[in-house]
């Protein structure tokens, strides 16, 4: 039995679900189980965050500390759950239930072609959504392989690991290496990255599921075709697609970002008390302000929600006076004030001391390679065809006209000119020398695109769902067979061929040819000390980590001081990435014997054996 396998399983319920589902029961904001669900996901990540950063603070960060709060939490769950579980599955799955049978009384019985084409437009969406659910079981097992995954956001999720703040953060945030150290908490291990990893590949899902919840409860067949339209957009993007199920944090700031607004459409689509508009509106500030402990990004949609939140849903609500609209919208400010500047204050000031550094000179000026604003706004039109799989038609015809269709629905015009239209002026003039940087709006695009193709073809609140019997079996058995398969499957696996799968994996990450030439060198003649690399890739490898060394190979003295001060016996570079002063030296080196190239099969890089003093 894989005790490893079982504690990660545990791990995945602690980073994605129970915290945030002891949460809605607490608030009773439980109505529905797909936003029961969702809400959960996104409150969980928000809650493990701060429960961490407290831990760390405190130095227990500790195994025994997360198995004692894990237990707590199920005693808790147990005790607010009780009545819940001995009811019959269709009453848990009644609102769905309640929404599917009100589109049903929406079809038009006497125009075939009208249900024909609705029931194709549900259809497809259905698949689009089950085709992100299989992409989690597709990515399941695998380990973080891509760049920033591997040097960045994992390295971090380690640091947390270690009981320790993370160094070389910038002011990036760390909601997402928070949770994913959860994991290697719970294991006692961070060799098994497949649990972390497993719960970057669910994103994606969530942000559709969302969708779909909002399909089913606005009854409009625009969010269908949203649905479909931004699971598109996804696989569009090609630097996108490359990346959302690698541990990049695009698809969980995407994620984020959705869920305030999310919680906003789905306020206009029943009757609440005015106690609840309050207490959700609240609720979508702590939303917003986890977006912004996401990744930066995520600060403008923070910012925003007060207004977005006011104009969608207070303005024109008339069981709030003045007084009451002032008061929520001061509330949500200051919710989000209190979230999310304490760790923006803390990484300026680790910057203004000099122990860590600033990634906005790099973002927002030196990567632009000297293009004024106007030259800027051209690049981003540029690729957004360039970039992705949206052709000339799709990029500037398509998209554009769709989405002043759904300018038509209040809603979505509130959206559009207080989120989507600003930030893509911020993208377009400050980001854009990364199309990642538009992964926030893309649902906002997808669901304006359907909403626009909905309006254009002036067919409102109509679409056919195939509903299914609901079968009555308890919540309670359910559950029961959930653990017997989990405990089956554990029984199946050891530890010690998860272990090796994962080394196995972790061996393969980023560039598999250089890694294999690496490890087949250390196999043959073994490594005799420090390797001084560019290749940070190095450092994750298990086995040669040991002996990476890191440089940049543009400064000939700084990559001297290295070899002397670490005893290095190699060095590892890019041959297009050797500043030409290095190049000289390395070639008089070679000269005399003191540098020995061992060969050039590693495709560009170039491997180097010192064996001569460093002068």
């Amino acid at each position: 039995m894989s005790i490893l396998y079982l504690c990660g399983i545990l791990s995945t319920f602690q980073i994605c679900l129970l915290p945030g589902l002891i949460i809605i029961k607490l608030l009773k904001m439980n109505g529905g189980l797909l936003k029961t669900i969702i809400l959960s996901f996104a409150l969980s990540l928000i809650a493990n965050h701060f429960m961490v950063i407290t831990l760390v603070a405190f130095k227990i960060y500790l195994s025994s500390t997360i198995y004692a709060i894990f237990l707590l939490e199920v005693i808790l769950f147990m005790i607010i759950y009780r009545h819940t579980f001995v009811k019959p599955f269709k009453i848990i799955f009644k609102n769905e239930a309640s929404m599917i049978l009100e589109n049903l009384s929406k079809l038009r019985l006497n125009n075939l072609t009208f249900n024909i084409i609705n029931c194709v437009i549900c259809l497809i969406s259905i698949t689009t959504l089950l085709y992100y659910l299989y992409q989690i079981y597709n990515n399941w097992g695998s380990v973080f392989s891509l760049w920033d995954a591997v040097v960045s956001w994992n390295r971090w999720a380690l640091d947390w690991y270690s009981n320790k703040f993370p160094i070389i953060t910038w002011h990036y945030p760390q909601l997402l290496p928070i949770n994913w150290s959860i994991s290697y908490v719970f294991m006692g291990d961070s060799t098994i990255k497949l649990f972390a990893k497993g719960v970057s590949s669910f994103f994606p899902f969530f942000i559709l599921l969302a969708i779909f919840d909002l399909a089913l409860r606005l009854k409009q067949t625009g969010y269908f075709i949203g649905l479909t339209a931004t699971g598109t957009l996804f696989y569009s993007i090609t630097q996108i697609s490359l990346i959302m199920f690698d541990g990049y944090a695009e698809a969980p700031i995407a994620f984020m970002s959705f869920t305030p607004i999310y919680v906003l459409l789905f306020l206009s689509a029943t009757i609440y008390t005015k106690k609840e508009i309050a207490n959700y509106l609240k609720l979508g500030a702590v939303l917003s302000a986890g977006s912004a402990l996401t990744k930066q990004a995520g600060i403008f949609v923070a910012i925003i929600y007060p207004l977005i939140s006011y104009y969608s849903v207070l303005k024109n609500n008339t069981d709030f006076n003045s007084k009451e609209k002032i008061k929520n919208i001061i509330s949500s400010c200051a919710i989000i004030f209190l979230l999310i500047v304490p760790w923006y204050i803390y990484k300026q000031i680790e910057i203004n001391k000099g122990i860590d550094e600033s990634e906005l000179n790099t973002v927002l000026l030196i990567v632009h390679k000297g293009r004024t604003f106007i030259e800027r706004f051209i690049w981003a039109i540029k690729i957004l065809e360039k970039d992705t799989t949206l052709g000339i038609f799709g990029a500037y015809c398509l998209i554009p006209i769709t989405i002043i269709f759904s300018f038509f629905d209040r809603q979505w015009r509130i959206i559009n000119l207080i989120l989507l239209l600003p930030y893509f002026a911020i993208w377009a003039f400050f980001y854009s020398y990364d199309i990642r940087n538009m992964a926030i709006i893309i649902p906002i695009i997808g669901i304006s695109m359907g909403v626009g193709i909905e309006n254009i073809a002036a067919k409102r609140n109509i679409f056919i769902e195939v509903y299914r019997k609901i079968i009555s079996v308890k919540l309670f058995y359910i559950f029961i067979g959930i653990v017997f398969f989990l405990l089956s499957y554990c029984l199946q696996t050891d530890d010690v061929k998860v272990v090796n799968q994962q080394i196995e994996l972790q061996k393969k990450i980023l560039d598999p040819e250089l890694n294999k030439a690496l490890y087949d060198y250390h196999e043959k003649f073994k490594f005799k000390g420090k390797i001084v690399t560019g290749y940070q890739i190095l450092g994750f490898l298990p086995e040669l980590d040991k002996y990476y060394v890191q440089d940049y190979f543009c400064n000939l003295e700084l990559l001297k001081r290295k070899i002397r001060k670490y005893n290095a016996r190699y060095l590892l570079q890019r041959i297009e990435h050797i500043d030409p002063s290095i190049m000289q030296y390395i070639d008089k080196k070679v000269s005399k014997n003191q540098f020995e190239i061992i060969s050039k099969p590693y495709g560009v890089y170039l491997l180097i054996e010192i064996k001569g003093e460093i002068d």
